[in-house]
């Protein structure tokens, strides 16, 4: 009787571990060749998937369920769309309020903790250096956004920027053979890949530097401010021992330029506003400003003192007051006086580019 209920006992676990083997066998050796290929299954994958089926019940206890590769990367998209949605919402000189600063903030957050659930490797897979760009151009891009606003470290914010939108461009140009499994990669020349810290100028280098970039905001630059400034950038390479990379140029102009682009578009704005008499603004001022604002390149306060004058230029207002209690005459002949100004910074600044390319590693 014993030996009876003993071996029906072991006819069932014979039954309930082999009933389901005959499903977990192929069943991985399924699932290796759609992770791996079908050539290494052929190689190798066949004895190793059909070892695992055999082995299932370890598997299915032990083994951590593998995560959705596609619904992982879907759902970070979306929270990143719904970010840049956010950030640019609204009519001309609209801006973003704390609360929804707040969202933005956290949405990009949520698209980093689904980024970060994704295999790189199984990416690359999918297409060549796929998962490379996610991981150097989008999660670097997100992490630094978030270090940026906890540290408010202004500069973390600039790279941030960029990564994300060498990102955006990398994507955009190989989404179709994404799509289509063709593993053909369509290079992007990167705006902004290096890491390497603020140039560090040494007195005379700097001297130099410096009293070139204020004449810029004040004259014209002649051949002869353009050699003093060459020769103080020629030094720095020299010392180093190497050309400038594409960081610390956009140290020595990329946020002047942005200022001075932005400045450039205030100033046609003021004018239109001036003109029709109610508040009208470019879209590039809009997107400066929204830009200006987010990385705060700008001051807060500077901003608002921008917001009040275009509110002045509405009213065609002959004085201002500005935010430390100053009374400043105003007209639109002042506009106009400005806007000369900085397109001659702006014409200095095209000259130190030009020559300051001539410096950067390609």
């Amino acid at each position: 009787m014993k030996q009876r209920i003993f071996s029906g006992i072991l006819t069932g676990v014979i039954y309930t571990y082999l009933l389901p083997m005959i499903f977990y066998v192929p069943y991985y050796n399924w699932t290796y060749a759609r992770d791996n290929g079908f050539v290494k299954w052929v190689l190798l994958g066949e004895v190793v998937a059909t070892g695992k089926g055999f082995a299932w019940p370890y598997f299915v206890i032990f083994e951590k369920p593998k995560s959705n590769i596609k619904e992982h990367f879907n759902k970070s998209m979306e929270f990143s769309n719904e970010a840049t949605k956010l950030r640019n919402q609204g009519q001309s000189f609209s801006t973003i309020n704390d609360k929804e600063m707040e969202k933005f903030i956290f949405l990009n957050r949520k698209a980093l903790e689904e980024a970060l659930l994704i295999d790189i490797e199984k990416l690359n897979n999918i297409h060549p250096n796929f998962g490379n760009h996610f991981r150097d151009e989008y999660i670097k891009g997100l992490q630094l956004l978030s270090e940026g606003y906890d540290k408010h470290q202004n500069q973390e914010l600039i790279q941030a920027q960029i990564l994300l939108n060498n990102w955006g461009d990398w994507y955009s140009a190989n989404l179709e053979n994404i799509k289509t499994r063709n593993k053909t990669e369509v290079s992007v020349k990167s705006l902004e890949k290096s890491n390497s810290e603020e140039p560090k100028l040494n007195a005379s280098e700097l001297d130099r530097y410096s009293k070139i970039l204020k004449k810029a905001n004040e004259e014209a630059l002649n051949q002869s401010d353009i050699i003093e400034l060459r020769s103080a950038i020629s030094d720095y390479t020299n010392r180093t021992s190497r050309k400038l990379t594409k960081n610390e140029y956009d140290h020595f102009i990329g946020t002047i330029k942005l200022s001075n682009d932005y400045l450039y578009e205030l100033g046609t704005s003021l004018l239109y506003t001036w003109d029709q008499k109610k508040v009208t603004t470019t879209t590039k001022f809009d997107e400066l400003y929204k830009t200006m604002k987010m990385i705060k390149i700008r001051k807060e306060e500077k901003l608002e003192e921008d917001m009040n004058t275009l509110a002045a230029a509405a009213k065609n207002q002959t004085a201002i007051k500005a935010q430390d209690g100053q009374k400043y005459e105003f007209s639109r002949e002042i506009i106009l006086e400005h806007m000369k100004q900085n397109e001659l910074s702006n014409s200095n600044m095209d000259k130190i580019q030009v020559m300051m390319k001539e410096f950067v590693e390609q």
